[in-house]
């Protein structure tokens, strides 16, 4: 659509930047691992899984605001930022600054989405985190 044009525009002259289209499930984990910046620019997405893959991969995001996972994702400034989908100019500075980083931020970026991944997203952590809430509201139903 109209935003994908605009984007396109955008980096067509940045070598280092590569727009991928659609792609199927089972190649996706390639894709997350070869890549160093996820943009997720969604305007309704209440829990969209790309998301906590790429932060699995160590990825910088760039993810909307309006993504009900965004706020567990994504520490502004620190592993990416939280974009609004409605406004261009808000997706075109946080690329443009997240261009700008020196190697050690970006080292620390990406070690900080892997960070909250695997404190937030590892299944043996969310298996507990469910057990334990279930336990509680047992308690208080007892």
């Amino acid at each position: 659509g109209t935003m994908t044009n605009k984007l396109m525009a955008l980096i067509k002259d940045k070598s280092y930047i590569v727009y991928i289209p659609r792609v199927e499930y089972e190649d996706m984990p390639k894709y997350y691992n070869r890549s160093d910046i996820f943009i997720l620019n969604s305007v309704y997405d209440p829990s969209p899984l790309s998301i906590i893959e790429a932060i699995r991969t160590g990825n910088i995001m760039l993810v909307s605001n309006v993504a009900g996972n965004a706020v567990e994702v994504v520490r502004n400034g620190v592993n990416g930022f939280t974009i609004d989908p409605y406004n261009e100019n808000d997706l075109k500075s946080k690329c443009e600054n997240i261009l700008d980083w020196n190697e050690e931020t970006i080292e620390k970026a990406k070690k900080e989405s892997i960070r909250i991944y695997s404190n937030q997203f590892e299944s043996a952590k969310c298996i507990k985190h469910i057990s334990d809430y279930i336990f509680e509201k047992i308690k208080i139903l007892s």
